[in-house]
This record gives structure tokens, sequence and C-alpha cells, in this order.
């Protein structure tokens, strides 16, 4: 039996929880998930703009789903003390910018417009070193280069008349950060400038004058008994975006004991399920540029995993934990969120090969 259901389409959050339901005898009851953040974020709402919601308040995202996904995000600053108003930026050059111009992608008249020759640049003072991802929203005419002052990082991008988000990403020690014209002239939009110490870009986090902290979204549910199955049952993800790198959480089925399973992927973008810190089942790597359908099912020496309708690893181990009582969706032991959810499912049984072929296919 499906005995607990969330997203596939249907939301409903409010400040420090968002619903799942249990599917018992046909009636639908309310089983909250307990939801935290300890600041505002941004999420893209159903009209495609940026929308910043207040803390502890869950986001569900519409960025690459018409039915949206519920966003869980690690804590993550933007050091780029100016996003959005790029008068305080430095310049080298006779490029000339406008404030205010047009329409941003928040839907407010405060996008900057920038005029740049060959040789001019852009650039704002910051320090970091390791890993690091640069994110702008850009639109318009020329072709621009966005680096760093190593030139470690570099992307060249070629400008269109449609709001882009460019992420960049790479490893170094840097001292700031520069937007640059190698050729030609470039006309063109700017807004939502993120600098950030991390392997990916997460959601943008505005800034005036100082740097900002978002602070890491938490997703869990102390779940009554018989919702988790504890001799056997299946763990159903449907997720429209997992984090490019790096060790990334899923989600972990706990007890306050010991107990536990952990979903997460790894370095390599392998699907890696463990019980109590031994290695139950990993898969070959997966492709995260599209949706994935995963689903877990456990039971003694019947454990096996499958993903968009293939059967990716199994394990005949009959290491089984039997006193599951909390779960966290996109968090694990010590590793990041992982992404968005469209849709997620548990049972308390073990679903059937074919069942499990036809509910990931």
């Amino acid at each position: 039996m499906n005995t607990l259901k969330f997203g596939n389409g249907e939301w409903y959050g409010k400040e420090g929880t968002i619903l799942a339901y249990n599917d018992e005898n046909y009636n639908y009851k309310p089983l909250p998930f307990n939801f935290e953040r300890d600041s505002k974020a941004t999420v893209i709402n159903k009209d495609g703009l940026i929308e910043t919601v207040g803390s502890d308040v869950p986001r569900i995202d519409y960025k690459d789903s018409a039915e949206g996904a519920l966003l869980l995000e690690p804590q993550r600053t933007n050091l780029v003390t100016y996003s959005e108003d790029f008068s305080q930026w430095f310049k080298i050059g006779g490029a000339t910018l406008t404030s205010n111009y047009s329409v941003s992608p928040d839907g407010t008249q405060n996008s900057s417009r920038m005029q740049m020759n060959v040789s001019d640049k852009f650039y704002i003072n910051v320090a970091l070193n390791g890993d690091i991802s640069f994110a702008v929203y850009l639109k318009g005419v020329g072709q621009i280069r966005l680096r760093d002052n190593t030139s470690t990082g570099l992307k060249d991008v070629t400008l269109t008349s449609e709001w882009v988000r460019y992420e960049l990403n790479f490893n170094a020690t840097i001292s700031n950060f520069q937007i640059e014209q190698q050729t030609g002239v470039s006309d063109f939009e700017i807004f939502g400038a993120q600098l950030e110490g991390g392997s990916y870009a997460t959601s943008y986090i505005p800034t005036q004058g100082s740097i900002v902290t978002r602070n890491q979204d938490v997703c869990s549910q102390t779940v009554p008994s018989g919702i988790i199955g504890q001799t056997e049952g299946t763990m159903y993800f449907q997720t429209n975006k997992l984090f490019s790198s790096g060790t990334r959480s899923i989600a972990l089925a706990y007890t306050s004991g010991s107990s536990y399973y952990q979903i997460y992927l790894t370095s390599s973008n392998q699907i890696r399920v463990d019980v109590n810190g031994s290695l139950l089942v990993i898969t070959s790597a997966i492709n995260l540029n599209i949706l994935n359908k995963i689903a877990f099912a456990y039971k003694s020496g019947e454990n096996i995993l499958y993903v968009n309708g293939v059967e990716l690893a199994s394990s005949t181990s009959t290491t089984i934990p039997t006193s599951l009582n909390d779960f966290y969706l996109g968090n694990s032991l010590g590793n990041e969120q992982s992404g968005s959810y469209q849709d997620f499912k548990l049972y308390n049984t073990r679903l059937s090969n074919t069942e499990l072929q036809a509910l990931t296919t």
C-alpha cells in the first residue's frame, strides 16, 4: 500500500510546514513535514519570476517543471556585495552603465544596461579560494567573457534576446571577478550576480552592500507507526534536478539510535544506498540532465534499486533496520542537499520488480 504521497503537482506549504498525504482506505489525511530554514530565500514562481520568501517557508520551484518541485539547498553565501547595483562595481575603459534600465527576472524595473567596447571591463573585488561558482542573468547583443583575475575560470557568453542565468564553476584562489569585452562590442542587460564557495551554483541570493547568507533547508518528519515499513518497504523519488558535483544526499530514513538507510549520490554520480555505514547497493553513473525516477525497495535478501524503468543494482544483504521513525528528504549524514523533488512516495511493502519497473518508467 502506498502509505505516503508527497508532491506530484499538489503542494501546500506555510511557515514551518509542508504537507504530504497518508492514503488509507482512499481517504487523504494531512501528514505535515517539518520545514526549517533560518533565513529568507528566493525561488522561481509559477510566473517564471524570482520571488523572495520568508524564513522557514518551503520553496516550490517552477524553474524546471510546470508542476513544481520542492527545492532543498545547503547553506551558501553570496560574496558579491552588490548583486544588482552595478554602479558600485569598478570599471576599466569607456563602458557605459544605465541603472534601472528595464524589467529584470524578478519582474521589477531594476536591470542594468551595459554598453562595452573592446578591452572594457567591469569587476568587483572578492577574495575566495577553493571550489567557486559564479552566476549572473544576462540578455542582449554581442559576446562577453566572464572570468576571474587569474583566468582560471573563463566562460565566453554569446548573448540572446531572452534572460538566461549563466553559470561558471572552477577551482582557484581569486581576488576579483570580471565581466570583460574581448572582441567587438556588446549592448546588454545584467541582473543578479552571485559568487559563492561551492562546486555548483545555487538559487539567487540578493545583496545590497554586504554579503548575504541563505541558510540550509531541512525537510523532515517523525513518521507515525506503520508509515515506514520496518522489515520491508519501498521509497520512490522523482527529481528534476540533482546538483552536478560533490556528494549529494537524496534521503535518510533514521532512528534515534544507529539504525538508518542513507541514499545519496557519490561524486561520480552513482546512487549509493548504505545501512548503518555498510554498503548495500551502488549503481553505475546516472544522467543528471534528465528527469530521474528512482525507487529503492528493501527486504531481507531482496534489496533492489530501479532508475527510469531499469534495474541498476541489487543486493542479497539481510541487514535491515527494524526501528525507523524519522525521515529526512534531501538530507543525510554529513552530505549536502541534493536538489528538487517533484514527487515522493513511501510504501510499507517491498514492491515487486514488475511494479518497480512500471513505477519508474
